[in-house]
């Protein structure tokens, strides 16, 4: 996760660290990608073969192929849900300058779905899972999630945790609260 918190600790709050990362599946993506290959890679070193001459303009489409490679990549790899010790932080990057970034702490979480429909998110397994804030009507979603069961259990698990974590706290400093107000209570005696 030290990559994680590399490529997204500009999200995350003071003290907070990812347990787990949730990605598009990369199987969303592939018509996109063979497109970009074809038309970036192929296509000129086919036009190379055919016309050694102009290795230049050959070598600028490639260049720009390869800028659009590395853009497609960013847009699939900023498509995401972060799974922390705090919070699941939803992530969703329509371009290097347009990110919009939506955070449900633990406490906040109503409730946790997924949803797997048709023929090939069945047999490629992958769908939309949503996270419920409680009182707000809309959901955050990560649509097309790889393997979104197993995402939908770690963010439970961590939920409860952080929950466990949390009502030991409370209870240490209810605790701590009762005793001194029967030490000062002893004390005013």
């Amino acid at each position: 996760m030290k990559l994680a918190n590399f490529f997204f600790g500009e999200y995350l709050e003071k003290g907070e660290k990812i347990h787990s990362v949730a990605h598009v599946s990369v199987v969303t993506i592939w018509k996109t990608m063979v497109r970009v290959t074809f038309l970036g890679f192929i296509l000129p070193g086919l036009f190379f073969i055919f016309f050694p001459a102009l290795l230049i303009p050959v070598l600028i489409w490639m260049l720009v192929g390869l800028i659009k490679v590395c853009y497609e990549l960013y847009g699939w790899y900023y498509d995401v849900f972060l799974i922390t010790n705090t919070s699941v932080i939803s992530i969703k990057s329509d371009s290097i300058f347009d990110v919009t970034t939506n955070r449900v702490e633990y406490h906040m979480i109503e409730g946790v779905s997924y949803a797997i429909k048709g023929f090939w998110q069945t047999i490629l397994n992958y769908g939309d899972i949503r996270v419920e804030k409680i009182g707000a009507g809309t959901p955050i979603t990560l649509k097309d999630c790889s393997n979104p069961a197993r995402i939908e259990r770690i963010i439970l698990k961590h939920q409860d945790e952080y929950m466990e974590h949390r009502n030991f706290q409370d209870h240490k400093s209810l605790k701590d609260l009762l005793a001194n107000m029967l030490i000062n209570q002893s004390k005013s005696k």
